[in-house]
């Protein structure tokens, strides 16, 4: 993780949004009762790097 924080700050402007788009996730909770999902709660947009 150390070594792809290091070329991703070295990376030019133009590549650097490219990259950073790798590293976005998104998470998400299901409740399930009886087998089917009762509700689901979006985490939000997390950026890991």
């Amino acid at each position: 993780a150390i070594a792809a924080r290091t070329v991703q700050k070295s990376l030019k402007n133009e590549f650097k949004v490219a990259a950073e788009k790798r590293y976005v996730s998104e998470a998400k909770v299901q409740k399930l009762e009886k087998g089917n999902i009762v509700s689901t709660t979006d985490l939000g947009v997390n950026k890991t790097a």
